[in-house]
């Protein structure tokens, strides 16, 4: 009968087990290049409308053509 000594051992394990685990690295290689060219792409944000300017008080979005902030009542008119 055959027997398997140590070094026999040895090599057989590694036939048997480098080319696994050098496809389960090509894989999740494939798997991390093919999420990263998945990646979104976030959208620019909303611009804000011209016709509107905010409260330095408070932060309101205010009209331009307004004298005041109707959420707080703080006068925007400058005085130079």
């Amino acid at each position: 009968m055959f027997t398997l000594g140590i070094p026999e051992l040895i090599i057989l394990s590694m036939i048997l087990v480098l080319p696994g685990v050098a496809i389960l690295g090509l894989i999740i290689f494939i798997i991390n290049k093919s999420a990263n060219q998945r990646a979104v792409v976030m959208p620019p944000p909303p611009a804000m409308p011209n016709d509107t300017r905010r409260c330095h008080n408070c932060g309101a979005n205010l009209k331009t053509s307004l004298n005041f902030c109707t959420q707080c009542g703080e006068n925007l008119i400058v005085n130079r």
